[in-house]
């Protein structure tokens, strides 16, 4: 920041953040809170609806949604999906935690109809951080519609995709 440097800046706050991560934090509750405040305060002064401002926005909903705050997280996740200019990495994990949520909140068929469009966008990044989370959202959408073998099937294929890979916040999630 110092350097005027945003790019620098904005990679350094989104591994500060804990983006990618399922929300999990580095820091207490209320220092994450200031963390993200700070950063987006950073972001609309500097590059307000830049790759890193919406990528910012969307790790703030993941903690939002481990957090149970479910309305800000749906309503942020919601808004973020909708944006025409956002790259498809970004869709699949918006996408993914909306998904979660509406499970979580029972809304089961829209779950599954929110996250039926990008399980494929998700394998297809070949990253466990987007396939891992959106698959996870796709069984809980099919649990929660009476259908098991479906929702093991979309936990089976995300174990069979990352295979020896390690990575523990994912792969815990799992």
């Amino acid at each position: 920041i110092e350097h005027n440097l945003p790019d620098d800046a904005g990679r350094a706050y989104t591994n500060m953040s804990g983006q990618g991560a399922i929300g999990i934090s580095a820091f207490p509750p209320d220092e994450a809170a200031t963390l993200f405040e700070e950063m987006l305060h950073y972001d609309e002064r500097v590059v307000p609806g830049g790759a890193f401002h919406e990528w910012h926005r969307e790790s703030r909903a993941e903690m939002w949604a481990v957090q149970g705050r479910w309305d800000e997280a749906e309503a942020e996740l919601r808004e973020l999906t909708s944006i025409v200019t956002a790259n498809r990495y970004l869709l699949v994990n918006a996408t993914s935690f909306l998904g979660l949520i509406l499970a979580y909140r029972g809304r089961y068929a829209e779950a599954a109809e929110v996250v039926a469009p990008f399980v494929d966008v998700a394998v297809g990044i070949n990253d466990l951080q987007a396939y891992g989370t959106m698959l996870l959202a796709a069984a809980g959408a099919a649990r929660g519609q009476g259908d098991a073998s479906g929702a093991l099937d979309h936990i089976e294929r995300a174990l069979r995709l990352r295979g020896e890979t390690v990575e523990h916040d994912i792969s815990s999630f799992l």
